[in-house]
């Protein structure tokens, strides 16, 4: 009895990570998708553009101008 649920929950963990690759873990892909929004802001800050960011201190949201100075977006 006991096995049969055992069983269940692997095969739907496995079908999860299926989607994946198998040949990924879960801190792989994490480490994967960090790394390429990091390109991706690296690389609209080198074109000028200005970058969306959330200020936690404040729980506001603001936008990073190419200066470096803050311009904080009310609602």
């Amino acid at each position: 009895m006991w096995y049969s649920k055992y069983k269940e929950t692997m095969e739907m963990q496995t079908k999860k990570h299926a989607v994946f690759g198998k040949e990924y873990t879960p801190t792989e892909i994490t480490e994967a998708f960090e790394s390429a929004v990091l390109e991706e802001i690296c690389k609209h800050q080198k074109q000028g553009d200005p970058i969306a960011r959330y200020d936690i201190m404040s729980n506001r949201a603001y936008m990073e101008l190419p200066d470096g100075t803050r311009e904080y977006l009310d609602v």
